[in-house]
């Protein structure tokens, strides 16, 4: 072979090798643009499914883009809203405070989780939480900036209720401390103090036996009537009866006191046997039925009350009735007029899984009260008839 088809030879193979790394970048760079194309498709089907409002705005907070989310959450249109300032959805009292995270943006900066109030296309306000990020081109320049807002309306409404109820409960608290608190000083204190000037009379010796005999009966009066006192008080602040026995004896015994105290009619009846059932429960419905009839001889005016208990496979339902005066439609809804302690019931009941229902009419009041149970959750011990 002579060198110059040596050398055509290899400058052929050269031209092979140059074409063939042509043909690779080419390829490479195609299979980089699908990707890129594919990851693109798929952010944007991200962005049209979610229930997030997510907007993109210019530098100077002019709506680029503005998903399905925004247009729910907000009541723009894509249409409405496209080039219009990004203000449009900020209260006047807002408009510092969105001014500045528009600022923060623009020099770099990320905000996360930021809690603030925007307004709907109709003047509604609502509570959301947003995170907002600059948007920046291949030489480092923001050419935008990318908002996802979540509305937390309902959440922050729940946390108000909590705090409002969390504070009723304190004072309720702080209420049953001072009730009792009287109710030791001004009736158990003194019958103890009054046994023991009786015990000191006695103690002198300078009385006589028939006079002693009146002191020492006395004393035993007094004496009986503070231990039923403790013992009632002890079993408003927490039944044994409820732990030894079950909710349903638990109820008889209390319903027992409560009509030799306030002289109104209860019947208790429980349909199937009831059983044992989860602490949380049984001390849920005790202290419903407590406040019930509490409510029933302070309000009502009703002479008679009736007390139903039932479980069945999925539940077990509780119902306390009247034929009293009734109370207001709003109150019973609102839990006003219907007993303190009814709020703190419904959120126990609601931590339960369960609900708390309270229905009024000229015949009365009936609240019900109903827990769901399964066959792992109730706790058969033994039967309480």
């Amino acid at each position: 072979m002579s060198a110059f088809t040596l050398s055509i030879l290899l400058l052929s193979t050269s031209l092979i090798v140059i074409e063939t790394g042509i043909i690779w970048v080419l390829l490479a760079d195609r299979s980089r643009r699908r990707r890129a194309e594919e990851a693109r498709l798929q952010l944007a089907a991200i962005v049209e499914s979610s229930s997030d409002a997510i907007i993109r705005t210019s530098p100077d907070g002019r709506v680029l883009s503005w998903n399905p989310g925004a247009e729910l959450m907000y009541g723009y249109t894509v249409v409405e809203i496209l080039g219009r300032e990004i203000f449009v959805i900020v209260p006047p009292d807002r408009l510092e405070e969105t001014t500045e995270n528009i600022k923060k943006l623009r020099n770099g900066e990320c905000i996360e989780n930021f809690e603030t109030v925007l307004l709907k296309k109709n003047g509604a306000r609502i509570d959301v939480s947003l995170s907002a990020s600059p948007i920046k081109d291949i030489g480092g320049r923001i050419v935008a900036m990318a908002t996802i807002a979540r509305d937390i309306t309902e959440r922050k409404r729940s946390e108000e209720e909590l705090h409002r109820l969390t504070a009723h409960l304190l004072n309720l608290q702080d209420n049953e401390r001072r009730r009792l608190a009287l109710e030791l000083h001004d009736v158990t204190a003194q019958n103890l103090f009054a046994i023991n000037m009786n015990l000191s009379r006695l103690q002198r010796g300078r009385v006589e036996p028939s006079e002693a005999r009146e002191i020492l009966a006395e004393s035993r009066k007094l004496g009986h009537q503070s231990l039923q006192e403790i013992r009632t008080l002890s079993y408003l602040l927490h039944p044994p009866m409820l732990d030894q026995a079950g909710l349903v004896d638990a109820l008889k015994w209390y319903v027992g006191g409560f009509i030799k105290r306030s002289g109104i009619k209860v019947e208790v009846l429980t349909i199937h046997e009831i059983g044992r059932l989860p602490a949380e429960i049984e001390m849920a419905f005790f202290r419903i039925v407590q406040e019930s009839l509490t409510n029933i001889r302070r309000h009502s005016g009703s002479n008679t009350a009736n007390i139903r208990l039932e479980k069945n496979e999925d539940h077990i339902i509780l119902q306390i009735s009247d034929q009293g005066r009734g109370i207001k439609t709003h109150s019973a809804e609102r839990d006003e007029g219907v007993g303190v302690g009814l709020p703190g019931m419904r959120q126990r009941l609601h931590q339960l899984g369960g609900s708390l229902i309270i229905e009024s009419s000229d015949r009365g009041v009936v609240v019900t009260a109903i827990v769901p149970i399964t066959n792992g959750v109730s706790r058969d011990s033994h039967l309480v008839s």
